[in-house]
């Protein structure tokens, strides 16, 4: 097989990583289509092409190791055009427009959907914030990921913005955008092909919604 001829790199054996990919990508795309704990994970080793009953347990311990390695895969693949689309914003001095900072969390992933053509990764990640992360179930963002420093930064400037909101208010609000935002994504891609708008004129007049949601007043009850 051509596989066999894959030399080790300098890092570790190539040959793995290219199981481990190959796994990731299969599980992203059953768990996408079928919802995250649905899909078994000698599924997932089939669809990969793998024989080996236990290799998602060798190279992840189990589902959650699998679902982290997803999030870590894709985030690899964020962070630069994150970081890139920051610096063009600080250079023109956008970094306070709440607009900007909400088009720098979101449409990163956009830009992941269009160049690969595929929702697995949204579909994903949707399951993800209305099932698991209410469970407890960590994102590497929570843990302070390197690949997840930008958003982290993103948020703590849209924070800074929005500091006539308590604290406890914000990050509330926060937690809905984060599921807004890949739910959002989700829906502007089923439009694809549909003749009406153009993608791109939908997922601004999300933003612009979105902005308008997020900087509404807090509201405690009627007086």
């Amino acid at each position: 097989m051509a596989s066999e001829a894959i030399p080790a790199n300098r890092n570790g054996n190539l040959r793995s990583d290219q199981t481990k990919e190959k796994l990731i990508l299969a599980a992203e795309r059953l768990m996408g289509e079928r919802g995250i704990e649905a899909v078994a994970l000698r599924e997932i080793t089939a669809a990969a092409g793998q024989r080996n009953s236990n290799v998602i347990q060798y190279h992840f311990g189990d589902r959650l190791g699998l679902l982290d390695a997803i999030f870590e895969y894709r985030a690899r693949q964020i962070d630069p055009i994150r970081r890139a689309m920051m610096e063009e914003a600080r250079a023109q001095g956008r970094l306070d427009d709440v607009k900007t900072l909400l088009r720098l969390a979101m449409e990163p992933e956009f830009v992941i959907y269009r160049r690969e053509g595929t929702l697995d990764y949204v579909r994903l990640m949707v399951h993800y914030m209305l099932y698991l992360r209410p469970r407890g179930v960590p994102h590497p963002f929570d843990r302070n990921s390197p690949w997840s420093m930008s958003l982290h930064e993103v948020f703590s400037l849209l924070h800074q913005r929005l500091s006539h909101l308590p604290t406890a208010r914000f990050y509330f609000r926060a937690s809905i955008l984060d599921t807004m935002l890949f739910s959002t994504l989700l829906a502007i891609s089923q439009r694809e092909g549909d003749g009406e708008e153009p993608l791109e004129v939908l997922l601004e007049d999300t933003l612009e919604m979105m902005a308008a949601a997020i900087c509404a007043p807090p509201w405690y009850g009627a007086s």
